[in-house]
C-alpha cells in the first residue's frame, strides 16, 4: 500500500503542484481562452513560487542552466522522486487537460501494484 501512496504523490506533485501545459493554440474545453504563449503554469507550486515561475519562463526560452521540460510520462513520473527544497530539476509537460486525465483514468492500476 506505501508504495501506491508514493506513486499517488508523485503524480501529483509532479502534475497538480509542478505541472506545465503546452500551448497547442486552442482553447480547449478546460481553458476559455487561447493566446501565443508556448507553455501554460497549472501546478500550484510553480505558480505560488516566484523563482519556480521564473525558472519556468527561462525553460520556455531555452535558457534554465538547471531545469528542463520533459514530455508526460506517467510511468516516468510515478517512479520519480522530487524535491521540495530546492527549484524542480525537470518540469514534465501534458498536452492538455484532457489528456492528463485520460492517462491518469486508462492507467489506474499503476496505483494498485501489488509486489
Amino acid at each position: 500500500v506505501a508504495h501506491n501512496l508514493k506513486r499517488l504523490q508523485n503524480f501529483a506533485w509532479w502534475t497538480y503542484e509542478f505541472g506545465v501545459i503546452k500551448n497547442n493554440g486552442d482553447a480547449d474545453s478546460y481553458r476559455r481562452n487561447n493566446n501565443d504563449i508556448d507553455y501554460e503554469i497549472y501546478g500550484s507550486g510553480i505558480i505560488s513560487s516566484y523563482d519556480e515561475t521564473n525558472n519556468i519562463i527561462q525553460c520556455a526560452k531555452g535558457e534554465s542552466k538547471r531545469s528542463k521540460f520533459l514530455p508526460f510520462d506517467i510511468e516516468e513520473i510515478i517512479m520519480t522522486r522530487y524535491d521540495y527544497s530546492n527549484i524542480q530539476e525537470r518540469y514534465y509537460v501534458i498536452d492538455s487537460m484532457e489528456d492528463l486525465y485520460e492517462t491518469y483514468y486508462n492507467n489506474k492500476s499503476l496505483f494498485l501494484y501489488e509486489g
